[in-house]
């Protein structure tokens, strides 16, 4: 008995909450919160995103201040994505698009691979974290 309720949060978290009940974005946390903008860019450099093109979306500030599906290309591309680590949102600064990305760790070992857009652009990386329903 004691077994199965140490198990209980393990199984619950190997789930995650069905889309059409909950939004994607609930099975995601951002990644490293209380890490500087600048430390989590230079650690995409051990990523790729094996040159997948960026998914664009017109920035709107009601749209991304309260999300609930605008995102979800962004998700399910991580779940079609074999491998992937992190789903990554970065704003064009001269225009009114937002991008995400997903990356998988590269297998290139000895050399770093830039990020696809400069570091004063990104927004914030998601990583996913399965809630129970």
């Amino acid at each position: 008995m004691i077994f199965a309720l140490l198990l209980a949060p393990l199984m619950c978290t190997a789930q995650t909450i069905p889309a059409d009940i909950y939004p994607l974005n609930m099975n995601f946390s951002v990644f490293r919160p209380t890490a500087s903008l600048d430390v989590v860019y230079s650690m995409l450099s051990r990523y790729t995103t094996n040159k997948a093109t960026p998914i664009a979306f017109i920035f709107d500030e009601k749209i991304t201040s309260n999300p609930r599906t605008w995102m979800d290309p962004c998700y399910e591309r991580f779940f079609e994505t074999p491998d992937a680590y992190f789903t990554v949102f970065w704003k064009d600064v001269t225009t009114i698009t937002m991008y995400c990305e997903v990356y998988v760790l590269s297998s290139v070992v000895a050399s770093k691979i830039p990020p696809t857009f400069p570091a004063n652009m990104l927004v914030r990386i998601e990583e996913f974290v399965p809630r129970c329903p």
